[in-house]
């Protein structure tokens, strides 16, 4: 009887991205693609980060300081956004996979058969 294994699923090697939001620190990445996902309206998005030292800093380093604009955040959420969305649906999908493998493993024999203390 052959066993049918899970594998998580496999992801394209990424495109390097070099636009303005892809340059900024990973967790700053990770709350606006929340807050995107949240639907939060994007002027607020684009005065929240440009209000961000950490943003203020990686747009000085590599775009003469040129604040972060709503093209800029339109063109994320076409690639990096959508990227993201894709990992975390197929992490979401696989979950119930995972926990129903754990429980169908092999337990010992002990945990099985507890013997009685007298």
């Amino acid at each position: 009887m052959t066993s049918s294994i899970i594998q998580p699923p496999t992801f394209p090697t990424p495109i390097t991205r070099t636009g303005k939001i892809a340059r900024l620190p990973r967790d700053i990445r990770q709350e606006l693609n929340s807050r995107l996902d949240n639907g939060e309206p994007g002027k607020d998005l684009v005065v929240w980060l440009n209000a961000l030292d950490p943003v203020k800093a990686a747009l000085s380093r590599y775009f003469d300081g040129r604040p972060i604009n709503e093209q800029n955040l339109s063109a994320w959420k076409l690639g990096g956004f959508r990227e993201w969305q894709r990992r975390k649906e197929a992490q979401l999908r696989l979950i119930p996979h995972t926990s129903l493998s754990r429980s169908n493993q092999i337990q010992p024999e002990s945990s099985l058969n507890p013997t009685k203390s007298s």
